[in-house]
């Protein structure tokens, strides 16, 4: 909160020191006068007659050594018992003889049957104050080698100066006063009262009113101002009512001042109430309803403590800060600089500049500070029990930027640069958030157990990044360089709405997140995950670009995808992928999955992909499955469903889908298409048989949803119809070397098209290799041999039919072995 007590000094105090000593000084002076001379001057100048003298002297002498003189102009006796002097000087001289104090008045009076002494004129004392009791000493002004502080000789620096008029004594009662104006000069320093009352029996002192003190103090000038003041010389204390100073930049007010002074006037203690207020220079103002100070053996500040509701601005060189608590304490160095804050209760303070505005709240703020030259730089700061931090960034058209921290307890520590203070890092403690509010409207925030923040200056030229966390003022602006949260760690990051559209939210949670700052990335560790409306992931190890959008997950990565029916009015059943490590290029909305000692598999419903390599683009619903540097090796391997379709005139029951396993060196797999290209060393097998080639088309035909008539059927158990790998196998079209081996028969040929509504093969090939088919010999049969331009057959029928022709017009031959019984 800045406070500024130590640079208020003890202005307040060392002007009521000064006040005591003037005042003791001449009032006390007066007393003297009263009981030592004026008491004893009847008798020897003869009580019954009345008599005048002229140019009349006395001196008094203890053990050797003159204690007083009074010389007078006219001394005058009367009968009614009143005795006065005129154009009086006295001149009393200290014990040790090493001062002399001078008394002048125009006209004494002194009424011997009522004891009351009076100074009917004016009254002037020229006091050589105790160098303790002076305004200078211990640290300014009067220095220990007897010379003053502008150069001049001590003796000179030290006497004070007192004028009055209508001082009254009564000797009886040993109590003096005047009403009239007590006007004092010392030094560089002048000052007055209106009105003052001084009881020998019990020692206080009383100035009335208008109590005002100017000059240089402590080599600064200032005003001490009071409605009031009463001494005690014998508790040592003063008391001030409306009291107020003021020096250039710095100030002391209260309703109620209490000062607590040393036997020689030396200031030790202050207690202040209602209304308090202290400012310093460019550091605002601290208020309070109650404030105690204490000073050490030097006179300098040793502890302050503000309470009753402590408040706090500051609008001076552009700020506009403000802070409050329900208690403050404040301890300072040897050399009176603050050392140590403690703020408890409420505590809160704000900040508003140009670009930006901060503001903090905790119930309890402890503030570690470190004196340089005549101030302090805060270096440590502890905010406990609902600690928060907030920053709001402001930039000309372009909206506003909020950053929240919040724990339980939140440590800083900063760096002294330059007299100012530079946040380095931040450590929070139990229920720690991060909340930010980007000027796009993305708000995000985490949470954990504990946080730790490592701050870096901003390059000069250069602007923060966007996830500072809390930027700070001082003398270079700051940006998060590490980040790290811990213990169940959750993320909620809600973008801006679109037209038409609800905002999208994306969670993530692990059990640490850390933020870099060098690459700008946010990793989440230990069972971490995250989720959007298109699915999720999860991994033992997650990394995102934040500029980018590209992300990395590494082990055990498990990826959902939900799928949405083009009608909307479904969701299809989700798409999994399970893989050792993952990659997701945002800007290509495309992610990599990538085996180990497993390969990576994607399946939906009934249909599954495994490959080393799996590169899924959500957005088209296109999936390419592949080996890196596998070679000539089949490494993809599928599964889709088959057609439960029964060839013609096949009166059996109905079977549910067939199993369709695929393999091949490279997959592709389209969902616009809705079909399934496989390259390399293919191989398609069902129930019926087996079937290779060099490539081979699958085609999906889509699907009816299951109705209310046929749930609970096998129709019931088909995949949506847009789902992602779903309805059932409609076609394949395989080339190259094809080969389909069934129960009984092996076929051969260059081409193939299986139609799955009613199981037909039709194998085509070349001139120079026309297709075949070779039957097993069974039930007692010879094997049999069938070469044609194209055959067609039909899984579960022993039929065949050939074509024949040589494409110009002739008959071609045609092959036929047929199996004869034996």
């Amino acid at each position: 909160m800045g406070l500024s007590i130590g640079k208020v000094r003890v202005g307040l105090l060392v002007g009521a020191g000064l006040l005591v000593a003037i005042v003791l000084g001449f009032i006390g002076y007066a007393h003297f006068v009263a009981a030592r001379f004026v008491k004893g001057l009847p008798g020897r100048l003869g009580i019954d007659i009345k008599q005048t003298t002229d140019n009349f002297t006395y001196s008094q002498s203890l053990k050797g050594k003159t204690v007083f003189t009074i010389h007078a102009a006219k001394a005058i006796q009367h009968n009614d018992s009143k005795v006065t002097l005129r154009d009086v000087g006295i001149v009393l001289y200290g014990r040790e003889g090493n001062r002399a104090d001078h008394i002048y008045g125009d006209e004494f009076e002194y009424d011997q049957k009522l004891g009351v002494a009076t100074a009917s004129g004016e009254v002037r004392i020229d006091l050589q104050a105790p160098a303790a009791a002076f305004h200078g000493k211990p640290d300014g002004g009067v220095h220990e080698t007897g010379e003053a502080a502008d150069g001049k000789d001590d003796k000179d620096a030290r006497v004070v100066h007192v004028r009055t008029r209508g001082l009254v004594f009564h000797q009886k009662e040993g109590f003096a006063t005047t009403p009239e104006q007590i006007d004092f000069t010392s030094g560089g320093m002048t000052g007055h009262a209106l009105g003052a009352q001084y009881n020998s029996q019990t020692g206080v002192i009383v100035l009335d009113s208008a109590v005002h003190v100017s000059g240089l103090m402590k080599d600064r000038s200032g005003v001490l101002t009071a409605s009031h003041a009463e001494m005690d010389q014998k508790a040592n204390t003063a008391v001030f009512t409306g009291a107020k100073y003021v020096s250039p930049g710095q100030g002391l007010e209260a309703d109620h001042a209490v000062v607590h002074t040393a036997k020689d006037g030396t200031p030790q203690a202050m207690e202040t109430q209602g209304h308090v207020r202290v400012t310093g220079q460019d550091r605002g103002a601290v208020m309070s309803d109650r404030m105690d100070v204490v000073l050490n053996a030097k006179g300098k500040l040793e502890s302050s403590h503000l309470y009753g509701g402590v408040r706090y601005a500051d609008t001076s060189d552009g700020r506009d800060a403000q802070g409050s608590a329900a208690d403050a304490r404040v301890g300072f160095d040897g050399e009176g600089r603050a050392r140590h804050v403690d703020l408890t209760g409420g505590v809160t303070g704000e900040e508003r500049g140009s670009a930006a505005t901060r503001t903090m709240s905790a119930q309890h703020l402890v503030l570690e500070l470190e004196p340089q030259g005549t101030r302090s730089v805060l270096r440590d700061a502890v905010a406990t029990g609902a600690a928060k931090v907030r920053e709001v960034a402001q930039a000309v058209g372009k909206g506003s930027a909020t950053t929240d921290m919040a724990g339980d307890t939140l440590t800083a520590h900063f760096d002294a640069v330059n007299g100012e203070s530079r946040i380095s890092t931040v450590h929070g403690a139990g229920h720690t958030a991060l909340h930010q509010v980007a000027r796009d409207g993305t708000d995000e925030i985490s949470s954990g157990d504990t946080l730790e923040m490592l701050f870096r200056p901003v390059a000069a030229g250069k602007s923060a990044k966007a996830k500072t966390g809390l930027q700070t003022g001082g003398a270079q602006p700051v940006e998060v360089q590490r980040a790290v949260q811990r213990g169940g760690v959750k993320v909620v990051r809600r973008l801006p709405a679109k037209a038409g559209a609800a905002a999208e939210v994306q969670r993530a949670a692990g059990d640490e997140e850390t933020y870099d700052g060098d690459s700008d990335r946010v990793t989440l560790r230990g069972r971490a995950q995250v989720e959007d409306p298109s699915g999720a992931v999860y991994a033992e190890t997650v990394t995102m670009e934040r500029v980018s959008g590209d992300a990395t997950a590494e082990g055990g990565v498990r990826t959902t995808y939900l799928q949405t029916s083009t009608s909307g009015a479904q969701k299809n059943e989700p798409t999994h992928v399970l893989a050792d490590h993952a990659s997701f290029k945002h800007g290509l909305g495309t992610a990599y999955f990538y085996g180990a000692a497993r390969p990576a598999r994607l399946w939906q419903g009934g249909s599954q992909v495994e490959a080393p390599v799996l590169e899924f683009v959500q957005a088209d619903k296109r999936l390419k499955a592949y080996g890196e540097g596998a070679g000539d090796a089949a490494v993809v391997h599928g599964v889709l469903l088959g057609s439960s379709a029964k060839p013609a005139g096949d009166k059996t029951q109905a079977r549910g889908n067939q199993v369709v396993h695929v393999a091949s060196r490279e997959l592709v797999y389209s969902d616009q298409l809705r079909q399934v290209e496989l390259k390399g060393r293919v191989r398609v097998e069902d129930a019926d048989g087996v079937m290779v080639s060099d490539h081979a088309t699958v085609y999906l035909s889509p699907s009816q949803a299951p109705s209310a008539t046929n749930r609970g059927s096998a129709a019931s158990n088909k995949p949506p119809a847009d789902a992602f790998l779903g309805g059932q196998v409609e076609r394949v079209v395989a080339t190259g070397a094809v080969r389909v081996e069934q129960p009984g028969r092996l076929a051969e040929g260059q081409q193939l098209v299986y139609t799955a509504e009613d199981k037909t093969f039709l194998m085509t090939g070349t001139k120079a290799a026309p297709p075949r088919i070779v039957s097993e010999g069974r039930d007692n049969e010879s094997p049999g041999t069938i070469v044609g331009t194209s055959l067609r057959f039909r899984s579960g029928d022993d039929s065949v039919l050939i074509s024949g022709g040589d494409g110009q017009g002739g008959a071609q031959r045609v092959k036929t072995e047929t199996r004869v019984k034996k």
